[in-house]
């Protein structure tokens, strides 16, 4: 039986309007800001459920749909979806809106895990998130999903870097 607290998710949303400065050369904004304001609103809306410190851990792929202009507003949704015992995943849904006729479109879309550090800087326990609407239990499924193939990815990184390491000795 689980000794964790249980808590409900805990959502963010930050928004910014794209000024000239966050515009690459084609016109639209910056892949890498609209990324760095995705681990922004993630890495908030995680510190706001553990109540700890949290590091990123992993991202999964993100793939651009639309991109947002100058001088509109971009907003990051970030919402906890998915605890284990000391990470939590996070959805980040980027939306693009036309301030003057609110019309709003979808950037983006991706999950982040995040890990939980205690004052020691050690995995520490995150409450257990309750999971009740269909959103939330059809988010969660597709965020074990992500977590399966990011323990996938680490599991075949670590063996091909076993074998990197093993040969590379035998070089000697």
């Amino acid at each position: 039986m689980s000794t964790r607290k249980r808590k409900r998710g805990v959502t963010v949303t930050l928004a910014e309007l794209v000024m000239p400065v966050h515009v690459n050369i084609v016109g639209t904004m910056y892949g890498g800001d609209v990324l760095k304001g995705m681990d922004m609103a993630a890495s908030l809306a995680a510190v706001r459920f553990a109540r700890k410190t949290v590091v990123t851990a992993s991202s999964e792929a993100v793939d651009f749909h639309q991109p947002i202009r100058p001088n509109h507003i971009v907003e990051w949704n970030a919402r906890v979806v998915l605890t284990g015992r000391t990470s939590m995943i996070v959805k980040i849904e980027v939306m693009g809106e036309e301030p003057l006729s609110g019309d709003r479109y979808h950037c983006c879309t991706a999950f982040f895990t995040f890990v939980a550090l205690g004052g020691d800087g050690k995995p520490a326990v995150v409450p257990e998130l309750i999971i009740e609407t269909e959103i939330e239990k059809a988010d969660a499924e597709r965020a074990a999903r992500v977590r399966d193939g990011a323990r996938d990815r680490l599991a075949h990184f670590s063996g091909a870097l076993r074998k990197t390491t093993l040969s590379d000795s035998n070089d000697e």
